[in-house]
C-alpha cells in the first residue's frame, strides 16, 4: 500500500484514539503499587506460601502494553500470576486454596476477595480489579511453562505467560529500532501517554475496541483478547504506518489460524498444549462470527479514506469505535492542528502516527479539504 498524506494523517487520528483507550499514567502507577503490595503480602516471610517460593508477575494486556478500558466505563484490571516454585502439592484445588487462604488472612483483601474459575479476584473500590492466577512450574514442557488450575474441569491447564510476553516483544523488535531512531530527531514531542507504542500494540488496541463495540450486545460471541493478540502478532510484518499495519493485520489474521483435527484453533506459540480458541472447537459458529467481524471491519476502515473533512471522518469512525470516542478523537486532532498551525509547525507524522516537528510540511488545506 502506498502511504499517502491522507493515510499518514488517518494514522495520527487513530493514534490519538488509542491514547484515550488506555489507562492513565496515574492509574498505571496506582495499579503497579497495588500489584506490588499484593506480591509482598503473598511473598512475606511469615506467609505460609514462603516455603513454596512464590513468584508474582503480571500477564495479559498490562504486560503486553495493549490495555483497553471497557466500553463506556473507566474500569480496568490487571492479571497476575502467583507461581509456586516449590509447592510440594500437585493437586490443583489445594494449590489454589493455599493462595486464597493467604489473601483472606489480610484484613483488607478478605473483604475484596472473590473466587473465579481459574483465579482469585480482588475487587478494589472504584474502577479496578486484580486477578491472581495460581500456578506451578511445568519444566518438563519448557523452562517458563506453567500449569494453572481449572475449577470446572478439575484439572491443570497449560500456559506460558512469560514466554508469550517475550514472543510478543520479539514480533516488534525491528520496528522498535526504527521508532527509537526517529524519535532521537524529534523536538517538542507531545505527551502521548506512558509509553510510545508500536503499530502492532496500537492495532491490537483498535481491534479490541472494535470487538467490544460490535459485540456489545452479544458478548458471548466476541473473540477473546488473547486470540486477537496472537493472530495480530503473527500477521504483523513490522509496518511503520498504523493504518497500513492495521489493514494488513486484518487481512493476514485468518491465514494464521491453526487447525486441530479439522477444527480451527489458535495455539499458544510458546506452549503447544494450550489452545486459546477452545470454544471454536465446541462451538464452530464462533469461528464464523470471527471471520465476519474481520471482513466488516476491513470494509468500514476502507470507507474512511473516501471521506472528506474532519466531520465526515468522525462520522465514519463512529460505527467502528463508538461515537463518543470518535468525536473526542476528532476534537483533539483538530486542536492539535490548530496549535501546530499557530506555531508554524504543521508537519506530517514521523511514520508511526506520532505528530512531531519533523517531516514534510502540510499546507492548511491538505487534510481532506479542511
Amino acid at each position: 500500500m502506498i502511504i499517502t498524506e491522507e493515510i499518514k494523517q488517518l494514522s495520527e487520528i487513530l493514534e490519538i484514539l488509542c491514547i484515550d483507550l488506555e489507562i492513565s499514567r496515574s492509574q498505571y502507577e496506582d495499579a503497579k503499587q497495588k500489584y506490588e503490595a499484593v506480591g509482598a503480602w503473598l511473598n512475606a516471610e511469615d506467609s505460609e506460601l514462603s516455603k513454596s517460593k512464590p513468584e508474582i508477575y503480571s500477564q495479559g494486556s498490562f504486560s503486553l502494553g495493549t490495555t483497553v478500558k471497557p466500553l463506556g466505563q473507566e474500569e480496568f484490571d490487571i492479571d497476575l500470576v502467583c507461581e509456586l516454585h516449590n509447592s510440594g502439592d500437585e493437586n490443583q484445588s489445594s494449590t489454589k486454596m493455599m493462595i486464597g487462604n493467604r489473601l483472606s488472612s489480610h484484613e483488607t483483601y478478605k473483604k475484596m476477595l472473590e473466587e473465579k474459575n481459574r483465579c482469585w479476584r480482588l475487587n478494589y473500590a472504584g474502577n479496578f480489579h486484580m486477578d491472581i492466577l495460581p500456578a506451578i512450574p511445568n519444566r518438563i514442557k519448557c523452562t517458563s511453562c506453567i500449569l494453572v488450575p481449572d475449577k470446572r474441569l478439575r484439572e491443570w491447564k497449560d500456559s506460558n505467560p512469560k514466554g508469550y510476553a517475550e514472543w510478543f516483544e520479539n514480533r516488534m523488535l525491528e520496528i522498535k529500532k526504527v521508532i527509537l531512531k526517529e524519535l532521537k530527531d524529534v523536538e517538542d514531542l507531545p505527551d502521548y501517554g506512558p509509553d510510545i507504542k508500536t503499530p502492532l500494540q496500537r492495532s491490537v488496541q483498535l481491534l479490541k475496541r472494535n470487538r467490544d463495540f460490535v459485540f456489545r450486545d452479544e458478548d458471548e460471541n466476541a473473540p477473546i483478547s488473547i486470540v486477537i493478540t496472537t493472530l495480530a502478532a503473527k500477521a504483523y510484518r513490522n509496518e511503520a504506518n498504523l493504518y497500513n499495519a492495521l489493514l494488513n493485520i486484518i487481512d493476514g489474521m485468518p491465514s494464521q489460524v491453526d487447525h486441530i483435527s479439522g477444527f480451527p484453533a489458535v495455539i499458544n506459540p510458546t506452549n503447544s498444549d494450550e489452545n486459546f480458541a477452545e470454544k471454536w472447537t465446541t462451538d464452530p459458529e464462533q469461528f464464523d462470527y470471527f471471520n465476519e467481524w474481520l471482513m466488516k471491519l476491513r470494509e468500514n476502515l476502507n470507507k474512511i479514506l473516501e471521506k472528506r473533512g474532519l466531520n465526515e471522518i468522525g462520522e465514519a469512525l463512529g460505527p467502528i469505535f463508538g461515537e463518543d470516542y470518535s468525536k473526542k478523537t476528532i476534537g483533539k486532532y483538530a486542536e492539535k492542528l490548530t496549535e501546530l498551525r499557530r506555531k508554524g509547525k504543521l508537519k506530517s507524522g514521523i511514520g508511526t502516527g506520532i505528530l512531531g516537528s519533523t517531516g514534510k510540511a502540510i499546507k492548511k488545506s491538505t487534510f481532506y479539504g479542511t
